[in-house]
């Protein structure tokens, strides 16, 4: 949510856009991370911060034009996944998710813009497919995963 971010249906992951709000011919440079929006109607949905500086942070909806700056290079090989189960801002909230999810699950540290984060990872599986089996059972708990490229 605090990255200049965007979810699009069909744009390969890492595709950059410049987003303009047409009510204010505002800009914001993002990239394609997520899948959606699932609304009718709708072509993409920003992050808080691209929000923001589209100056839409309260809105919610508003109408845009886009323009592909760039298209990745080539997809990431099909390596090692890590699977990471909720981001939380508290130590103590991670460490109650990481028993919740059991198994040999640990709590991770990172700085995102300058703020600690913690995140419970999983662990890494050989394959992509290893990755998304490992986290189903989770996800079918209501629990929010990524699955990501190590």
């Amino acid at each position: 949510m605090n990255q200049m971010t965007a979810a699009h249906k069909t744009l390969p992951f890492g595709t950059r856009l410049l987003v303009i709000n047409r009510d204010t011919s505002r800009t914001a440079e993002v990239r394609i991370n997520d899948r959606g929006p699932f609304v009718k109607g709708r072509i993409l949905d920003v992050s808080y911060a691209a929000a923001r500086q589209l100056g839409v942070a309260a809105e919610g909806v508003f109408p845009v034009r886009l323009r592909v700056i760039s298209l990745p290079k080539a997809e990431a090989p099909a390596g090692p996944r890590d699977v990471t189960v909720e981001v939380e801002s508290d130590r103590t909230k991670a460490e109650a998710q990481r028993q919740e999810v059991g198994g040999v699950a640990t709590v991770g540290e990172v700085t995102v813009a300058d703020q600690t984060v913690y995140r419970v990872d999983l662990g890494s599986y050989s394959t992509p497919i290893q990755a998304r089996a490992a986290a189903q059972p989770l996800a079918a708990r209501g629990f929010p995963l990524l699955v990501a490229p190590r």
